[in-house]
């Protein structure tokens, strides 16, 4: 089948194809009649006309298109970045936009989009410290925002709430009198884990008349199992916060072999970044992401972006807690 052509509105309306160009790019400042437009559209419709790309993009002077910039596929967070993406494609589903996918790890290929005008917008998505990717983007003057990564140059954020998932995960054990608390994570290259263990250090040293709280820096083990018996058997934790559900089952089974009663002697908290929470067991709580609501949140963040309307710095997401 041939491609409908602007032509064929015009003749089809009884109008010029300058009064369809205005009627279909919603042209500003037209004086047309009602009954015209909706002529136009109708027929356009029952035609099937598609306006070519290039030449409304042209028009318009934007391209509907928002760069979506990743990290290279062996250093993606697993399924929290693709329930983060599940959400922002929803939101945006019912939108005249588009995503573009972007490597970090092809840096020639994102740049060259944004140095030829293809993006209106673009999206970085990452948990690394590295601000590099940020940094690149923020010089083509483009709007944008990160997700799931707190930058210092300016641009608007939404994240899970780190920092509130610690205040949470320690309130509870304090509520439950714990007194000697560990908070078990690695540190790695990963923005969220810093900010946890920084929010870890002011809580330690606001509450230290309350409880001992200290950190166990998972980079130093082989695994948790090891980092329990050379840090943790025998030492009187009460109270353990774990990141990550397979490090806290396995230092539940560790506890438990040393006979500890979750529950009774010692509550756990997980923190479940990317992970479903874990069964409810007696004794602990998990406390889970929300990633799909981040990207809905980004989208809602970034059409008032698009649309110029005032926009938060920092957005911040909580986590719920489960039963788990």
């Amino acid at each position: 089948m041939d491609k409908i052509t602007r032509s064929e509105v015009a003749r089809r309306a009884g109008v010029s194809k300058t009064t369809v160009t205005y009627v279909l790019r919603d042209a500003p400042g037209i004086q047309l009649s009602g009954e015209t437009r909706e002529r136009v559209k109708r027929i356009a419709a029952e035609l099937g006309y598609q306006p070519d790309f290039a030449a409304t993009s042209l028009v318009r002077g934007r391209t509907s298109i928002i760069g979506l910039l990743l990290p290279s596929q062996e250093s993606q967070f697993g399924g929290y970045y693709s329930r983060m993406i599940a959400g922002l494609l929803d939101a945006a589903q019912e939108t005249p936009y588009h995503f573009l996918y972007l490597g970090q790890n092809h840096p020639e290929k994102y740049l060259q989009c944004f140095a030829r005008g293809y993006l209106d917008a673009f999206i970085i998505l990452q948990s690394g410290t590295d601000p590099t990717h940020v940094a690149a983007a923020a010089r083509f003057g483009k709007p944008g925002l990160t997700m799931n990564y707190q930058n210092d140059l300016g641009i608007p954020a939404v994240s899970m709430d780190y920092e509130g998932a610690m205040d949470q995960a320690y309130g509870y054990l304090l509520e439950r009198g714990r007194k000697r608390i560990v908070f078990a994570c690695y540190r790695q290259d990963c923005q969220p884990n810093v900010r946890h263990i920084r929010r870890h250090g002011e809580l330690a040293r606001q509450w230290k008349k309350r409880a001992e709280i200290r950190h166990v820096d998972l980079d130093g083990f082989p695994d948790i199992q090891a980092a329990y018996r050379e840090t943790l058997r025998g030492g009187g934790t009460d109270g353990f916060v774990v990141d990550g559900v397979w490090n806290a089952a396995r230092l539940r089974e560790e506890a438990a072999a040393e006979g500890r009663r979750f529950g009774e002697d010692c509550d756990l908290v997980t923190i479940c970044p990317g992970e479903r929470p874990p069964r409810p067991e007696p004794g602990c709580r998990a406390l889970e992401a929300q990633p799909e609501r981040v990207g809905l949140e980004a989208w809602r963040l970034m059409e008032r972006i698009l649309t110029g309307g005032s926009v938060e710095s920092s957005l911040l997401i909580p986590f719920r807690y489960t039963d788990g």
